[in-house]
């Protein structure tokens, strides 16, 4: 039995979503599936905060970089972490950092500075990751086919090359997160964009913590 702490809850269509975690003593970054390998439902027990002790294993058959695939069984939730960026910062030896040096430093970027891999520039190992970002990040909503999308800009006046990030979490956006929030990105699945030769992962924020 383990006890897992759910850090990020993200929508992926109308009837699931894609849930992150970490195992506490080990701080092992994990990805919650259902015991069948399917991602949560939208009525699933766990909340961002929780810690629950369940049984967990490994996915079968997961490759790079989503190999935090893990089939959870939950049991019982233990208790509630009421200030989430100090408890995982206590545990961990996150530095403020630039985007260059995010997934091991293998991310390309768009000419709109969206973040990507691509099995051509190398594969990171894992597709969940914490950053503390040297420079605030501005929120600039866009309009895309009668929807709403919100991007964070990374504000570096230093380098000319746009970066930003797609916000995907459930909780209300903020206008501006400042230099040093506690910032959860993940990599999206594989998927091949319209009139691009290659599929990719495209980098998301999934839950930032002030």
């Amino acid at each position: 039995m383990k006890r897992v702490l759910v850090v990020c809850k993200t929508r992926i269509n109308e009837d699931q979503l894609c849930l992150g975690g970490i195992v506490e003593k080990s701080y092992e970054k994990i990805r919650l599936l259902t015991p069948g390998g399917d991602n949560q439902p939208v009525d699933t027990v766990f909340y961002v905060g929780d810690i629950w002790e369940c049984e967990i294993a490994a996915k079968p058959g997961a490759k790079k970089p989503h190999t935090e695939d893990t089939l959870v069984h939950p049991h019982r939730c233990s208790y509630r972490v009421s200030n989430m960026r100090k408890f995982l910062l206590e545990r961990s030896d996150l530095e403020p950092s630039a985007p260059d040096a995010l997934f091991d430093g293998l991310l390309n970027r768009t000419k709109n500075g969206s973040a990507y891999i691509a099995r051509r520039t190398g594969l990171p190992g894992y597709a969940h990751a914490f950053w503390l970002p040297m420079h605030g990040l501005e929120l600039k909503p866009e309009q895309k086919r009668g929807e709403t999308k919100n991007y964070y800009y990374y504000e570096d006046s230093a380098v000319p090359e746009l970066f930003r990030l797609p916000y995907i979490g459930l909780h209300a956006p903020v206008e501006y997160l400042p230099a040093r929030t506690l910032l959860h990105l993940s990599l999206a699945r594989w998927w091949k964009q319209p009139r691009v030769r290659e599929s990719r992962c495209y980098l998301q924020l999934s839950a930032f913590f002030t």
